[in-house]
């Protein structure tokens, strides 16, 4: 893996350069972050289990989706034909069955260019590319400044049709290695609905603790939130220890929460609505302390 870092004087960011880590048809290639090490000791970032001889289709750390569940383009597509996975590239329609996010479509990845103005600082963008009237400018951020990071999206609707989509990140974190279990807390800014956890996890204080380490993988969406305010969450362990606040400068559309014994993953997905000539943007915020 070639990999590119960024750093301030508490964070060292590890990044892959796009095509290297990962080379599936699903996440982001853009800002693909492998590693967050803070003080030069605790580390945040894990990967995703899969099947030996999958490595390269595997998330890890801190890496972007589109179109998890509505991917532009595909329901007008015919099999046989393109559709832009943003972030990612040109993926060949198989069949008429549901987009599936773990199929392995073939595809046509995006060029991406990066920059890296200074030290602290790294910019991924991609040109756009015209498929059946679908097309994009897309531009990524990454900054850093003391013990936080910054992640700022810019996305442009050049063609002619509509970007109708969502964009979540999935954070595969844990703290300093530490396993997923009694003693590790995820609180949020609003009180979660309790028919909106799933089994396994529970609530305790209005945050969702992990009274055994899990088994097997756990999904759910928390419910509780106001879409129209900004949604924070945060990682910690009872007893002090490193942790991680999650925010972002945008309307939560949906809360995911997914994990294993080795990883906790809250996502928190924005909604994406662009006609012809239109433009979002938006900023992930990651707060690392210990």
């Amino acid at each position: 893996m070639k990999s590119m870092n960024i750093k301030s004087e508490n964070l060292r960011v590890e990044v892959a350069e796009p095509g290297s880590r990962y080379k599936g048809p699903r996440f982001d290639w853009t800002g693909f972050i492998t590693q967050v090490v803070l003080d030069a000791k605790y580390e945040f970032c894990t990967i995703e289990k899969v099947p030996k001889g999958s490595e390269s289709f595997a998330g890890a750390g801190l890496c972007g989706e589109f179109g998890i569940f509505c991917p532009v383009g595909y329901d007008d597509a015919k099999p046989g034909e393109h559709f832009p996975k943003i972030g990612t590239g040109l993926l060949a329609k198989a069949d008429n069955e549901p987009y599936n996010f773990f199929k392995r479509y073939d595809f046509l990845p995006f060029k991406t260019v990066v920059e890296k103005p200074d030290e602290s600082t790294m910019v991924f963008r991609q040109a756009p590319e015209n498929c059946r009237g679908y097309s994009f400018e897309y531009e990524k951020t990454l900054t850093v400044n003391k013990n936080i990071l910054e992640i700022r999206s810019l996305l442009k609707n050049v063609g002619k049709k509509r970007i109708q989509t969502v964009e979540y990140n999935h954070n595969f974190v844990n703290l300093d290695g530490k396993e997923v279990g009694p003693g590790y807390r995820l609180d949020f800014n609003f009180k979660p609905v309790k028919n909106s956890i799933c089994k396994g996890i529970g609530l305790k204080d209005d945050a969702i603790v992990f009274p055994e380490v899990p088994e097997n993988a756990f999904y759910c969406r928390p419910e509780g939130f106001d879409r129209n305010i900004p949604v924070t969450a945060q990682i910690s362990c009872t007893g002090g220890g490193p942790k991680i606040k999650i925010s972002g400068d945008f309307k939560t559309e949906l809360i995911a929460l997914w994990g294993m014994s080795h990883v906790v993953s809250p996502e928190l997905f924005i909604n994406i609505d662009l006609g012809p000539g239109g433009k979002q943007s938006w900023t992930r915020r990651y707060e690392f302390c210990a």
